[in-house]
């Protein structure tokens, strides 16, 4: 006999200075005209290439703490670049798959 289960819970080791990750859940298209998605759009690369630079201002601040003395937690240090190494990898990929995006529609023959 085979016994499912239901939910599966982690145990919560506590992080110190560390924040809790909120899950995202994708929101509707507000929009249905063509400027008004164009501007959202621009908003949603906008906010991206923001949290890229400011994961990016953290580590460094992160990394001048370390080397200054002030933040001693190695830990901490190497999670704020990765971090900011995620992030970047994200706008790199995304902006590839932008270009991809726009070859493909210069190459189609109308």
């Amino acid at each position: 006999m085979l016994a499912t289960i239901s939910a599966v819970s982690m145990p919560s080791f506590p992080t110190p200075g560390l924040a809790p990750v909120a899950p995202v859940t994708p929101r509707p298209a507000e929009a249905t005209e063509g400027q008004a998605s164009g501007e959202m759009f621009t908003k949603m690369v906008s906010n991206l290439v923001n949290e890229a630079q400011a994961q990016q201002t953290k580590a460094d601040d992160a990394v001048k703490g370390m080397l200054t003395g002030q933040n001693t937690n190695i830990h901490e240090v190497m999670l704020a670049m990765e971090q900011a190494r995620l992030t970047m990898s994200l706008v790199v990929e995304t902006r590839n798959k932008f270009v991809e995006a726009y070859q493909e529609l210069n190459r189609i023959q109308m």
